[in-house]
């Protein structure tokens, strides 16, 4: 009976979920206890369902109020800040998450010696990599840090990471493929040793390995951002 009005409250209402779910269900218990109340005094369906609304005063200064009330610090403190000046934040804050990991991948793990060993095709495998991981970075920022389940920031859960994925993925297989050719044009010459040729092979795979396993985190963390939302009892399609 309520549901038109209680989708409109749910576009309206700036609160996130799980919070805004459970509001949603008070509402709903409340209007429908209101009116069944109007309707035993007499009242049509009609008159009972207008006065049950105006009675709970579902305008906009009330959605405004319980907007305030639960919004969480961060999206506070991002909400100060001036209009131009809050995506680039978001931005910046997703950036230096992302920057903190790969720092710590280049320290403690030999990915300098693994790109020296891929030649140029790695660096392109990065940049399509790190601008899929920076996209997942800043939504998760916004969905689980900042809290911002608006529309406008649900509407950016898109495909677009696993498509740079995929493209991550081919370009990998791509730069070895480019690299075994090489290799082969040794072995065809003739004038290399068995040693160099292997040398050559072992290095030629050092963009699948990079790209495979940058494309199969990007998608990891798609398919966790994806359950997260589900298990928030976020409504929007993921």
């Amino acid at each position: 009976m309520f549901d038109d009005v209680l989708e409109r409250v749910e576009a309206s209402l700036d609160v996130p979920y799980p919070q805004r779910s459970y509001i949603l269900r008070e509402l709903e218990a409340d209007l429908a206890a209101c009116h069944g109340a109007l309707i035993e005094q007499g009242m049509s369906d009609e008159e009972a369902r207008a006065a049950a609304l105006r009675d709970l005063g579902l305008d906009e200064d009330a959605l405004a109020s319980l907007s305030a009330l639960h919004m969480p610090v961060i999206r506070r403190i991002l909400l100060r800040l001036p209009e131009f000046a809050r995506e680039p934040a978001e931005w910046l804050a997703a950036g230096s998450s992302l920057i903190v990991g790969f720092y710590f991948i280049i320290t403690e793990v030999p990915m300098l010696d693994l790109i020296h060993e891929g030649g140029y095709s790695m660096y392109f495998i990065l940049a399509v990599a790190g601008a899929a991981l920076l996209l997942q970075a800043r939504r998760a920022f916004a969905w689980f840090v900042s809290r911002d389940h608006s529309a406008t920031s649900l509407a950016r859960n898109t495909p677009t990471p696993l498509y740079l994925a995929a493209a991550t993925m081919l370009a990998s297989l791509g730069g070895t493929a480019g690299a075994f050719r090489a290799v082969f044009t040794f072995v065809l010459d003739g004038k290399h040793g068995a040693d160099v040729v292997i040398m050559g092979a072992y290095e030629a795979l050092a963009p699948l390995l990079l790209g495979s396993t940058l494309a199969f985190l990007i998608v990891l963390v798609h398919a966790v951002l994806a359950a997260a939302l589900r298990a928030i009892q976020v409504k929007t399609p993921v």
